[in-house]
């Protein structure tokens, strides 16, 4: 683990990638306000022939959902450059669940794009309490009621497979860590004894081998940028991806040392990333 701060020099390893992996909660913004400098970084490593794709647990947005809230930020780039733990179950359920019926716990915008994406979708509502499905999918829900939840439970009390989009307990904001699906997990399973028996988002490979084949570039040549140590970087260590820790998000300097999960780079924020590298 090395600390970059133009002391001891700039890894030149980092501008050799092709594929900066780049976290957005926390990573490159907080709520609506874009991180320092996170849109010199990224025309900064587009101008040097490299690409970033923003790779996001926070499954309560759809991918337009998240090219609006980004571009609105004055970054230019397209749907091609977002890659969401929701799009990554939709592979996941079309590969493994193809036609059958899934109890999708989310967001509206959610439950339209994996409809979208082909995915046969029964939502947690009372009329639907009776229905038959064969899996449920727990998405980052930030308009999940009391009989959303209830429903959802019941679907999990009859044994059907049952699917995390990610793992992550909070999702940064302006007024410090909120509940995300982690916590939900745990809400759930206090309640039904069920834990998932599959969680697609960060940390899991599949994400990379995704990634690897969507956009045609090996583990070598990507670098991860991210805020969370059990995600983010843990992802990195799994699958012998280098990686960058920023200190702007969930994770802060005291925990590193905590655990057994460390990053090659930890860095102030992506702001001061793109510095050093400008600098270097």
């Amino acid at each position: 683990m090395k600390f970059l701060n133009g002391l001891l020099g700039f890894p030149e390893e980092i501008m050799g990638k092709k594929l900066f992996i780049v976290d957005l909660d926390g990573t490159v913004y907080i709520d609506n306000r874009l991180i320092y400098k996170a849109k010199e970084f990224l025309e900064f490593v587009e101008k040097n022939g490299a690409k970033v794709v923003f790779l996001t647990n926070n499954s309560s947005k759809s991918k337009a959902q998240y090219l609006q809230k980004l571009t609105s930020m004055g970054l230019k780039l397209s749907e091609d450059n977002i890659f969401s733990s929701n799009e990554a179950t939709a592979f996941y359920l079309n590969s493994e669940f193809s036609g059958k019926r899934i109890m999708y716990m989310g967001t509206f915008e959610a439950a339209k794009e994996m409809k979208e994406w082909g995915i046969n979708i029964v939502l947690p509502f009372d009329r639907n309490r009776d229905e038959a499905v064969d899996a449920a999918v727990l998405a980052y829900d930030t308009g999940m009621t009391y009989d959303k939840l209830s429903i959802f439970c019941l679907s999990l009390r009859r044994g059907i497979p049952y699917i995390s989009t990610h793992p992550d307990y909070n999702c940064p904001s302006a007024h410090g860590p909120l509940p995300d699906n982690g916590s939900f997990i745990e809400l759930i399973k206090a309640s039904t004894g069920r834990i998932p028996d599959k969680v697609v988002g960060k940390p899991n490979g599949e994400m990379i081998s995704s990634i690897s084949k969507k956009y045609g570039v090996n583990e070598e040549e990507m670098m991860i940028i991210g805020d969370r140590l059990y995600t983010d970087i843990k992802m990195g260590i799994d699958n012998k991806v280098k990686t960058i820790l920023v200190l702007s998000g969930e994770t802060k300097e005291c925990d590193l040392g905590a655990g057994d999960i460390l990053p090659d780079y930890v860095v102030e924020s992506i702001g001061k990333l793109y510095e050093l590298m400008i600098d270097r």
